[in-house]
């Protein structure tokens, strides 16, 4: 498996976890180093972790393609699986294993498994496609019905879309939908994607509640006149207003 993380000034995070040192280990591990950090230049090259440096910042989605790119460089090939990871989820290395297994047994060609938070709530990974209402009401009332309650799902199932935060998808589906939108800076880039894979081939993003990791979700959109904020505002135009399906 090749994995792609981008560290946003998540340097001292990804060392004190220290998760990507074992994933090394019987992965691929990429990171793109969006601000340029020597201490985690330090810790990738000491862990046998590709490393690179961007001259400017990148958006999420124009950081991963690259990973992708790298990834190719490196020997990637059609069969293999490509994984977008945030640098706050905890996962083992045989965790990771046990997704590989399941999705060449399930022939699934995207997939994400069962995120939850540090004090072991939800993490509401998996969600139904929304509309430019769902967003409103979600800014308006903090409501959002877009939600897929994961706590009555024991088995296998399709969800629309899945958080950029771990999404598995084949090398080739990847390199077929042409990866990420980068016209997405950040938000709604992981939307947008699950749905161009959804248009393309018909199937949806396999979620496997049995493969569980932990998720340290930051949610800095819904800071009302932040730069998240208008990124995710701006994102979500795009999508609602721009995307074709």
């Amino acid at each position: 498996m090749f994995v792609s993380v981008v560290s946003h000034g998540h340097a001292n995070l990804i060392i004190t976890q220290n998760v990507l040192s074992d994933l090394a280990k019987g992965n691929t591990v990429i990171v793109t180093d969006n601000i340029g950090e020597k201490i985690l230049e330090t810790y990738c090259k000491s862990h046998s972790i590709e490393y690179i440096i961007n001259k400017h910042r990148k958006g999420f989605g124009e950081n991963n393609n690259q990973n992708f790119i790298k990834a190719k460089e490196m020997g990637l090939t059609s069969n293999d699986i490509f994984l977008v990871l945030n640098p706050d989820v905890i996962i083992e290395r045989e965790t990771l294993s046990q997704l590989a297994t399941l999705m060449i047994s399930e022939s699934s060609i995207s997939a994400t498994i069962n995120l939850h938070k540090p004090d072991g709530s939800i993490d509401n990974n998996i969600r139904h496609y929304p509309s430019i209402t769902d967003f409103i009401i979600s800014y308006i009332l903090g409501k959002n019905k877009t939600i897929i309650d994961k706590s009555k799902l024991l088995d296998k199932t399709e969800a629309d879309w899945a958080s950029g935060s771990f999404i598995a998808i084949k090398a080739d589906i990847y390199e077929e939908v042409s990866g990420f939108d980068e016209r997405y800076f950040m938000y709604c880039e992981d939307l947008d994607l699950c749905r161009r894979i959804y248009k393309k081939t018909g199937k949806r993003i396999d979620y496997f509640p049995q493969i569980q990791a932990i998720h340290y979700a930051a949610h800095q959109n819904r800071k009302i006149l932040s730069k998240h904020f208008c990124w995710h505002v701006k994102s979500v135009i795009r999508y609602c207003l721009k995307s074709e399906y």
